[in-house]
């Protein structure tokens, strides 16, 4: 009787065993993909920032190149009349 018992402990404890190596490469699997994760989310937004910001940049350009339109348009205006 305590033979099968001692028997039985022993797969018990070797299931666990591998219960939990299964779990930690689970977990290391899972933190890897979330260092993946965080440098894409990091490479996104530095992306995302410096579109931005080019995207500003060309507004004011483009906002320059309208007011000096416009002003060149009330000039020539102003001499027709």
């Amino acid at each position: 009787m305590l033979l099968s018992a001692l028997k039985a402990e022993v797969h018990e404890l070797t299931q666990n065993e591998r219960d939990f190596r299964e779990l930690t490469a689970q977990l290391k699997n899972l933190e890897h993909r979330y260092a993946l994760l965080q440098s894409d989310k990091a490479r996104n937004e530095t992306q995302a920032k410096a579109q931005l910001e080019a995207q500003m940049q060309t507004m004011a350009n483009l906002k320059t190149d309208v007011d000096t339109l416009q002003s060149l348009l009330m000039e020539k205006n102003a001499e027709n009349h």
